[in-house]
């Protein structure tokens, strides 16, 4: 079966904190309500039956332990996206258009699902090189180091400049397939090499998408708020029972960038950022402790990964 009989899959993932949920939820409203263009076969990863069937969406129920295996060894939440979109491959035998919860549609897809049906990727927008953001210091300096020769290479080769991608948007069409293998593996690689593990899906993807395909940007169609998420999740759960009752529709970009400055004037505020930085930093310390552990039994070496790896490439047809 082709993938061109199966078209594109919008598929999202909602497990956890039912912040979570309440986001998909809000972003499948904006979906349906682009109207009869937004008729792509819709699918959400949960851990919740029943609760984004009023959507028509489809439902993939997780379990804890699907998660725990999706997200690896070291518990890399990141993971489980792109171990998601290569079950979706294997699933629906088709192309895959994939958002991140906290997103919401302001106009039809029919643009991105031409484009991937084209042969082309999908991200949310191009951010900046490798170098030149305010993220990504730890990476940059592993990046460098290795092309410099002071580390050992890496699996594949890096070129020489490498523009960060923003992943809240992900469209890859089935006949690169392959290519989400190689971000997983390129991901786990540098977990257990990079200090810094935020953003590393990110760069593999930016890493190798653009290595196989063209790549467009959809921040047109999609508005990612990741940068302003207190903000953003305050608008959500101000709105989402009125939405989820179809009382109201979602509100456009302004609209809702207004919401929120109303109901959260200072932002995340200066005691919870201080917060979120100690407690990442704690979380990153502890992951590289793991990270080092697993490196030292050549974990990706061992049996149990590369059956995994070939189990995944033999369900995936290559």
């Amino acid at each position: 079966m082709s993938a061109s009989t199966q078209g594109t899959v919008i598929v999202y993932q909602a497990y956890g904190d039912r912040s979570f949920h309440d986001q998909v939820a809000y972003s499948l409203a904006s979906l349906r309500a682009q109207g009869d263009s937004a008729t792509a076969r819709t699918v959400v990863y949960t851990d919740t039956e029943g609760r984004y069937r009023s959507f028509g969406a489809e439902e993939v129920l997780v379990d804890a332990k699907k998660i725990a295996l999706w997200q690896g060894p070291l518990g890399f939440v990141h993971r489980f996206k792109i171990a998601m979109i290569l079950d979706a491959f294997v699933r629906y035998r088709s192309h895959v258009l994939y958002l991140d919860g906290d997103t919401f549609w302001c106009a039809a897809p029919a643009r991105l699902l031409d484009e991937i049906s084209a042969g082309h990727g999908i991200v949310h927008k191009f951010e900046y090189w490798l170098g030149e953001g305010p993220h990504h210091d730890w990476l940059h300096r592993f990046v460098r180091r290795v092309q410099a020769g002071r580390l050992p290479p890496l699996a594949c080769d890096l070129p020489r400049n490498i523009r960060m991608l923003n992943a809240g948007v992900l469209g890859i069409p089935y006949q690169h397939r392959a290519a989400v293998l190689q971000v997983l593996m390129l991901t786990d690689e540098l977990l257990l090499r990079c200090y810094q593990t935020e953003w590393l899906e990110q760069f593999a993807f930016s890493w190798v998408l653009p290595s196989v395909t063209p790549v467009v940007a959809a921040h047109r169609e999609v508005e990612h708020y990741w940068d302003d998420k207190f903000r953003a999740r305050a608008v959500v759960t101000e709105l989402i029972g009125e939405v989820m009752a179809g009382r109201i529709g979602p509100l456009d970009r302004d609209e809702f960038r207004r919401l929120g400055a109303r109901l959260l004037p200072g932002g995340e505020g200066r005691w919870h950022k201080a917060k979120r930085k100690t407690r990442r930093s704690l979380h990153k310390r502890i992951s590289w402790i793991r990270a080092r552990r697993l490196a030292r039994e050549r974990w990706l070496q061992s049996e149990a990964y590369l059956t995994s790896v070939d189990d995944i490439r033999r369900s995936l047809g290559l």
